[in-house]
């Protein structure tokens, strides 16, 4: 990948300064995952001296995270996985800017990494062949009618990139995390549930996970993904991840 990056501005840097899950690159709201991944990628990658080992460090911790590279694997091989999954987003990202390598569901009848949806006009009425097949083979859960109804009076807040951070949780290394830490669902509602949350998993492989107080807030699941097609929606509860 020879592509050429901008310099990385002291205010980028800082956020890879301290340590591991401590570190602002794991929290930040202002960017989304990928535009993180990206950064750390540019990070892990820079030669300049101006970056310091203790934030390539921090870079490379957070490419795997994000990655799901599990830590027992050898150095070399880490490195190599990392290049590997970010040559394929440079590939990719021009289509599709969510694309992150790896996050994908497999069993679609479409590629997810540069098939972009958009909501059908209709419950499960699309002219997009694969994406037809995949909503009437269970591979795609369609918003309904009466919730489109409910979307098109915006009565349902649909939620932007940057406002659905938030809500996303990542699978690394078998478990559930938010911001580096380990996930859990207790304290939160869903339909009156204690310790329960709504879910919603995209074509993308972003996890999002929230409160669902039956619409007092106009949040429901069709928030999470602007009233698009979902590979999987419903209720979750997670304990420690």
């Amino acid at each position: 990948m020879n592509t050429i990056m901008p310099k990385l501005t002291g205010d980028e840097l800082k956020l890879f300064e301290k340590s591991r899950y401590d570190s602002a690159i794991f929290e930040i709201t202002t960017k989304t995952l990928a535009a993180r991944l990206d950064l750390a990628w540019q990070v892990y990658s820079d030669k300049a001296p101006h970056v310091t080992d203790a934030q390539k460090a921090v870079a490379r911790q957070f490419l795997m995270y994000v990655l799901n590279i599990p830590a027992y694997h050898p150095n070399e091989k880490i490195h190599q996985q990392i290049t590997c999954y970010m040559k394929k987003r440079a590939e990719l990202k021009e289509k599709n800017a969510r694309f992150i390598p790896g996050r994908a569901p497999c069993r679609l009848p479409f590629n997810p990494d540069t098939t972009v949806l958009v909501s059908t006009p209709f419950y499960k009425v699309t002219s997009n062949v694969p994406v037809y097949r995949a909503i009437h083979e269970g591979e795609l859960l369609d918003v309904n009618q009466l919730s489109k109804q409910k979307d098109a009076k915006g009565q349902v807040k649909f939620l932007t990139e940057e406002q659905q951070i938030g809500y996303q949780v990542v699978i690394s290394e078998g478990k559930f995390m938010q911001n580096g830490r380990v996930f859990d669902t207790q304290g939160m509602l869903s339909h009156k549930k204690s310790d329960f949350a709504a879910f919603t998993l995209n074509t993308y492989g972003e996890f999002a996970v929230f409160n669902h107080r039956g619409m007092a807030d106009g949040i429901a699941h069709s928030s999470m993904n602007a009233g698009l097609p979902v590979v999987a929606a419903g209720e979750i509860q997670i304990h420690e991840g």
